[in-house]
Order: structure tokens, then sequence, then C-alpha cells
């Protein structure tokens, strides 16, 4: 019984918490409550761009949560007193966000640059697991932030923008080798490895070496554009010299002469194609000039009739 009468007075301390109106940013009682939840929503867009979102994630959320209480009682014809009550919860909130998110930037400047590029690799999608693990460090992070328990720690802070490269890296080459990969997957499923080993060990090479100019270039194209053109080029000769194996039920060698063959006479097509559309290109602009001399000339011969007759 005495345990329960000194439970008491805590328990009643953490209703009078939980039941505790959050703060409201000061509003006009005449303000438009329409354009108040647009401009709460204009704020929650531009604190996720820059990513405040998960440097002050439960003030975000309350943000976002009377935000969107405001939007429905708005819907529904509520009184506009009570949709302004949580559209101003909402727009002190987002304030807090953007105090606290400003105040860590520079802090978590290099992280936060390391979750950009790591979402613009598309990571959520191609490494859910990784980027999920290394955000949920971050909003751990931010929540030290918004009440004030946060220390540098230099350590966590590297090994945070590692989790995010980590992510983005596997992203990108999802991203950008993802369908030669499934191409010479597809091959080796149909007899490559037996019947055209060496195109199919070439192509493997090649998207090896286009895998390593990515972990050294991952946000710059220009430094793996080339070995990712040889590697889309090599998984596409594997599906085409496996095909005319199996087609004909050649050797690797004859197959690799074969397709040769094709490859020059396309070459040799679309220079004969290329060689003609040059030609009346020129016969055009030949014709063309032709007329314009010709008009020029007429002219003259006109400038002179009118002289003589004067």
């Amino acid at each position: 019984m005495k345990f329960y009468k000194l439970c008491i007075p805590f328990l009643l301390s953490l209703s009078f918490i939980g039941c505790a109106t959050p703060a409201k940013a000061p509003l006009s009682a005449n303000s438009d409550p329409e354009a108040t939840i647009h401009s709460a929503s204009g704020l929650i867009e531009e604190a996720t761009r820059k990513q405040y979102d998960r440097v002050a994630p439960t003030h975000f959320q309350r943000a976002v949560d009377y935000r969107n209480a405001a939007k429905e009682k708005f819907s529904k014809g509520s009184d506009s007193a009570k949709v302004l009550s949580d559209a101003a919860i909402a727009l002190q909130a987002i304030e807090d966000v953007k105090r606290i998110g400003e105040e860590n930037s520079v802090v978590l400047f290099s992280v936060l640059e390391a979750r950009k590029f790591a979402m613009a690799a598309e990571a959520p999608k191609y490494q859910t697991q990784l980027f999920r693990a290394a955000d949920r460090g971050l909003g751990n992070m931010g929540e030290k932030m918004e009440t004030g328990s946060y220390k540098v720690d230099a350590k966590e802070l590297a090994d945070l923008e590692k989790q995010f490269s980590v992510a983005e890296i596997g992203a990108r080459k999802i991203l950008e080798l993802g369908k030669v990969k499934t191409s010479i997957e597809k091959a080796a499923s149909n007899g490559a490895k037996k019947k055209v080993p060496g195109v199919y060990q070439s192509a493997l090479a090649k998207m090896s070496s286009a895998e390593q100019s990515i972990d050294i270039h991952p946000r710059n194209p220009a430094g793996y554009e080339l070995a990712l053109g040889d590697s889309k080029s090599s998984a596409q000769k594997l599906t085409e010299v496996l095909s005319i194996a199996n087609s004909k039920s050649v050797t690797e060698e004859v197959a690799i002469t074969i397709w040769t063959q094709g490859q020059q006479l396309e070459a040799s097509k679309s220079a004969l194609s290329q060689a003609n559309i040059d030609s009346e290109k020129l016969r055009i602009e030949t014709k063309d000039e032709s007329d314009t001399a010709l008009a020029a000339k007429d002219a003259r011969l006109v400038r002179q009739s009118a002289s003589i007759a004067t």
C-alpha cells in the first residue's frame, strides 16, 4: 500500500506532461487558416530538403502531425480557431526544427552530404537495409541534439558518413550495372560458362572493372562512364555470341567469327547509309547554292535592263 502511495505523485506528473499542450507560434485570430496551413507545408518541405527532418526528428514529426490535423479539420469545415490552433503548433514545431538544424548543420555537414548523395543514388530503394540503419543512427543523434545532450564524437560522425557512402556506392552499382549483371547471370543459366567461357569471363572482368571505377569515382560519372560502356558492350556481346553458339551448335571460336562478321556487316551498312545521307545533303546544298546564284544573276539582268531603258 505504501508503494502505491509513493507512485501516485509520479504517475500524476507523467499524466500532466503527456497532456500538456505543445508550444504554439503566435498567430492572429484573423489569420487565414488555409494560407497558414499552406505556409506550414512549405516550411516542412524546406526542412525536408535541408534534411533537418533527421536532425530534429521529434519536432519534425510533431510539425507534420499537427499540420495534417489542421488540414483535416479545415477540410471538414471545423471552427477556424481549432484549425489555427493546430496550425500554430505545427509552425512552432517546424521553427524549432529549423533552429536545431541550423545550430548543428556545421557539425553534420559531411554526414548530411553523404546522405544526400546516397538518396540521389536511390539507396533507399536499392540498399534499403544499409540506408535505414544509417538513417536510424542519424535520427538517434538528432534526438540528442533536440534535447541538447549531444556531445560531438568525431568517430561516430565519420562512421555514420561511411555508412551512407557505402549505401550510395552499392546503390550506384545496382543502378548503373543492374541490367549488365542480370544479362550475365541469364547467360550463365543458358550455358555460357561451358559454351562460350572466354566471352563469359571477359564480360565478368569488364563488369568488375566498372564496379571498381564506380568505387573510385562514385559521384563523377565521367570517371566511370568508359568502363561502364565497355561492360555494357561486353555483356551484349556475350548474349549475342551465346545465342549463335546455341542456335547453330558451333564452338565458341566459330560463334565469335560469325558474330564479328555480323558486326562488320552492320558497320558497313551503317557507313553506307551515312554516306548516302551525306551525299543527299551535299546535293541539296549544291542545288540551293545554284538556285541562289541563278536568282542573283536574274536580279542583275533586271537591273541592267532597267538601266538601259532609263
